[in-house]
């Protein structure tokens, strides 16, 4: 139906009924029916179209896998190789995460290359990183990790013959500490290439040297510094 107000303004509104229709008339000339009249079913929809849904807006939370290759030096001398894996959720402002690092000490250099001790590890870590934005695709990251890890010595090589002595190894675990700052650059839309800098802290690492009636191993490091390259994958 369609209604000219006295002041010369037409209106139009499609209703379902006669007492629809009545209060619709009425509202042009009282304003607190107009505010209180139905909105047509278009309106509602148009508006249930436009309004943010909870559920969408939950399942938009970034999340990134990183991979981060790299080495470091130890406080005894020696070389490390470090390769780990991160999965990291974006709950504003923190990035949480899950790190994932096996080590391999390289042996040319430090104590271990003196006593000849190969040695590996494993460390499962959480980490907690602040996401500083630099530029639209470059991020500064600082960030800290704790969790724990495992560590195995051994005399590197293997005596062959009749004589030969039975192989030796000796296990060690204990937590890990670590800090970390990185910077991470959008090459694509969901990739980033990155490099950082960490330190790994074992605070309980039996840092003397090992003695077995088989072997002489040489002791673990207390302090791990590095750098890493990395290669990030988003989800969103």
């Amino acid at each position: 139906m369609r209604v000219t107000d006295p002041h010369g303004q037409t209106d139009s509104r499609i209703v379902s009924d006669t007492q629809t229709a009545s209060v619709f008339v009425e509202s042009r000339l009282r304003i607190d029916l107009a505010l209180a009249l139905p909105e047509p079913e278009s309106g509602r929809a148009e508006q249930a179209h436009h309004r943010p849904d909870a559920a969408a807006a939950q399942s938009s939370i970034p999340v990134g896998f990183r991979l981060r290759p790299g080495v470091s030096l130890a406080s005894d001398g020696s070389t490390w190789l470090d390769v780990s894996a991160t999965s990291c959720v974006q709950i504003e402002p923190l990035c949480l995460g899950v790190m994932v690092r096996g080590s391999l000490d390289l042996a040319v250099s430090g104590r271990s290359a003196v006593l000849p001790t190969e040695r590996a590890g494993v460390d499962v870590l959480v980490s907690g990183e602040i996401p500083i934005a630099l530029g639209p695709s470059l991020q500064l990251v600082p960030g800290l990790a704790i969790g724990a890890g495992w560590l195995r010595s051994g005399p590197r090589g293997r005596a062959e013959g009749p004589g030969a002595s039975v192989e030796v190894a000796v296990d060690f675990g204990g937590p890990r500490i670590e800090s970390f700052v990185r910077i991470s650059w959008k090459v694509a839309e969901r990739w980033a290439l990155g490099a950082g800098l960490f330190a790994l802290v074992d605070p309980l690492a039996h840092t003397v040297d090992v003695r077995d009636p088989e072997a002489l191993l040489a002791g673990n490091p207390i302090l791990r510094i590095g750098g890493a390259l990395e290669l990030e994958y988003r989800v969103r």
